[in-house]
């Protein structure tokens, strides 16, 4: 990501366009995208689902990056070299995919209910779907093996 001030972006996205474009308009970009960022930020400490769910959004990524992964190593049966980097993205992916439950899930899952208190022992719709979600994930994992 090229980090331009605003005089530097106008003369960078007016030489792209092929036309001019004003210091006020770039400066209108920049405050747009910042308040949308904060309107979003602010959507997700708000919002625990909508939070859950943007991991999630990204395990699905995950995923299908890993099967495409997995039918790359099927279709070259015959050439090693391919199917070795495949065993290591698919490796890399199943790592990524257990960090974010371990690192960014779990420890979320006592704070489902909102309130801050440890209530890890509790159960409500988002812990038992969180709880699905790794079951089915790990389980997955654990079917990976070459």
């Amino acid at each position: 990501m090229m980090r331009l001030n605003n005089d530097e972006s106008c003369r960078y996205i007016s030489g792209k366009l092929g036309k001019a474009i004003s210091i006020r308009h770039i400066e209108r970009i920049r405050k747009q995208s910042r308040q949308e960022t904060r309107e979003w930020i602010s959507n997700l400490a708000n919002h625990q689902e909508d939070y859950l769910a943007e991991y999630n959004d990204r395990i699905d990524e995950l995923k299908n990056q890993r099967r495409e992964l997995y039918a790359i190593y099927e279709a070259n049966q015959n050439k090693p070299n391919i199917q070795i980097e495949a065993q290591n993205a698919i490796h890399q992916i199943t790592r990524t995919i257990t960090e974010i439950f371990t690192k960014s899930l779990l420890p979320l899952l006592p704070l489902v209910n909102g309130d801050g208190a440890d209530q890890s022992a509790a159960v409500t719709p988002m812990t038992e779907e969180l709880r699905e979600l790794k079951r089915k994930t790990m389980q997955e994992n654990s079917d990976y093996v070459f």
